[in-house]
């Protein structure tokens, strides 16, 4: 549900900055004719920022509620975390064909 909140905020004014940077360009380039007194790579511009605010906001409110939660970081790594992670390497490393020795 969380990832679906995410998607609904952080995806339609990316999408909509590439459209109209792409339809800007291609009205740049004589490919299509403007029959709007739009500009294209304004718009494009203020969804992108729309994108960045959103992206910024969302990771303020993380990081104040893990603040209101009092949720830290640990200081150091358990062995059972190293170990997954050099397993995972190990295992991306043998997909494509690497040797990888620990």
């Amino acid at each position: 549900l969380v990832g679906v909140a995410f998607s609904a905020s952080l995806l339609p004014p990316a999408v909509n900055a590439g459209i109209c940077w792409a339809h800007g360009i291609l009205i740049r380039t004589g490919a299509v004719s403007n029959t709007t007194d739009y500009i294209f790579g304004q718009i494009g511009g203020i969804s992108f920022a729309l994108t960045v605010v959103n992206i910024i906001c969302i990771w303020l409110s993380g990081m104040i509620m893990f603040a209101i939660k009092e949720v830290a970081p640990t200081k150091a790594k358990s062995k059972y975390s190293e170990s997954f992670s050099l397993d995972c390497l190990a295992f991306f490393a043998s997909c494509m064909g690497c040797s990888y020795d620990r």
